[in-house]
């Protein structure tokens, strides 16, 4: 196999860290109790963020994930034939000071995301049509909706990019489904844009418009506006290799949380019992930082109170997968792009296909696909398969799928509330377990699928954790 100067960059900074780790584990075996003033429980780009920051405060941190590596939905698969890093998960970062700051801090080099392109094919995945009569909006009505849109969202809604510590009065707004909002406020042209931007958010008509709202959000819209977009042309996950090389031996790789046990006596009341590839670890803790999803599955060994796993129960999630396929039959630069024939602003029916976009290499295309209920990461393929089969069936794009490259399920994504459950100050609620038992919560759940917001929100956070 063919290794280019990017493959092998990523195998010298990817060795470096295990090299680091193995060192420190190999030489001083990890005792069984380990002591930290912070026990961070996930090792994406909040709890990767996390940690550093918490260092940076003076604290000392276990950081526990359960795969192999950090940074969660932020991954970079490497062509060994072109030398291309293809990000599959985190894409674009807005152009801001913190995050300038971070890639600084970790050595990682940013340019000005590019979105130029051919427009896309619009095509009914479902019939493998051409949606022959679809017209985007006028750009000039498509700019007027999104000045009109950032009014809104400055003048009625400027704490949303804050987190969720919404008025006491929740407004309407934040709880009517979507769609509404769309409708209340003339916003029709900007829908194709906010649908990009919300892939991954299910139903989005339905979707009470908080969700929405907070993804498409003030940062964002400003970096359309102006300051733009930056991207990791050596690929997003460099940004955890960096990460990684700065944590050390504070990271626990390959841990499942066997137990968690909060209130216990003495300056340590946190206690979480870990199997790891060097046997049982308890970590004892002052501080609980939960930086997962929650769900019933990852929250089933902690101490919950009935109350706490009653309202995080009410979480409903929708489910995202992300991946590259080798096509043949069509240009490099084709974006096939799943358009509802005759639907509410051209939306495609889920569980389905979002895009088939052009990654810039040779032969291998981005696929991004939603559904509201989880499926098999077999079932997910095999619907793509038949999607691309029967858009060639069709004639609509000489299209043959020769494969997957790779595969992610990103599921649980997007957790969300119902409309009314957002009304009645459920956010509230939320928030108050905000250091109850000495126990913390950060991630997309939090704030937003979006790495600046978060590590904004973290920003925010951590300082109060020992206050």
């Amino acid at each position: 196999m063919t290794m280019h100067r990017r493959s092998l960059l990523k195998l010298a900074s990817g060795l470096t860290a295990v090299t680091l780790a193995s060192h420190a584990l190999g030489h001083r075996p990890r005792p069984s109790r380990v002591r930290r003033d912070v026990c961070i429980l996930g090792g994406g780009s909040s709890g990767t963020h996390a940690a550093l920051r918490l260092r940076d405060l003076g604290s000392s941190v276990a950081l526990v994930e359960r795969t192999h590596r950090l940074g969660g939905h932020a991954q970079t698969y490497f062509d060994d034939a072109s030398g291309v890093p293809i990000n599959i998960g985190v894409v674009v970062f807005e152009n801001v000071e913190l995050v300038r700051d971070y890639f600084a801090r970790l050595n990682v080099s940013a340019i000005p995301a590019d979105f130029s392109g051919p427009p896309p094919l619009p095509i009914d995945f479902s019939t493998g049509r051409l949606v022959e009569d679809y017209a985007p909006p006028d750009p000039a009505a498509a700019g007027a909706a999104l000045y009109a849109y950032r009014q809104i969202l400055a003048q009625k809604l400027p704490y949303l990019d804050d987190g969720f510590e919404l008025p006491a009065r929740v407004p309407e707004d934040l709880a009517m489904p979507f769609g509404r909002f769309v409708e209340k406020y003339s916003l029709q042209a900007l829908f194709p844009t906010v649908f990009l931007f919300g892939q991954g958010l299910g139903d989005i008509l339905a979707a009470p418009s908080i969700y929405v709202l907070k993804n498409f959000s003030a940062a964002v819209v400003d970096s359309i506006l102006g300051t733009g977009f930056l991207t990791v042309p050596a690929g997003v996950s460099t940004i955890y290799d960096g990460a990684a090389l700065e944590l050390g031996s504070d990271v626990l790789y390959e841990s499942k949380v066997l137990s968690v046990e909060r209130g216990c006596r003495g300056q340590y009341p946190i206690s979480v019992k870990l199997s790891t590839p060097e046997g049982e670890v308890v970590v004892e803790s002052k501080k609980l930082l939960v930086a997962f999803p929650p769900s019933p599955k990852g929250f089933a060994s902690f101490d919950f109170t009935g109350s706490e796993r009653s309202l995080f129960s009410s979480f409903r999630p929708n489910h995202y997968s992300t991946g590259v396929v080798r096509l043949s039959g069509i240009s490099d630069a084709t974006t096939l792009q799943n358009t509802g024939n005759r639907t509410p602003y051209a939306l495609p029916s889920l569980p389905g296909v979002y895009a088939l976009s052009p990654t810039g290499a040779p032969g291998l295309w981005n696929v991004k696909y939603g559904s509201p209920t989880l499926l098999e990461d077999r079932a997910v393929q095999q619907a793509i398969a038949r999607d691309v089969r029967r858009i060639a069936r069709a004639g609509s794009a000489p299209v043959s799928l020769e494969g997957f490259a790779i595969f992610r399920n990103h599921s649980p994504f997007e957790l969300m509330a119902s409309s009314r459950e957002v009304a009645s100050g459920f956010y509230r609620r939320v928030n108050g377990l905000q250091g109850f038992r000495d126990t913390f919560y950060t991630g997309a759940t939090f704030q937003t699928h979006d790495s600046s917001l978060i590590w904004r929100f973290n920003e925010s956070l951590l300082p109060k954790m020992f206050t």
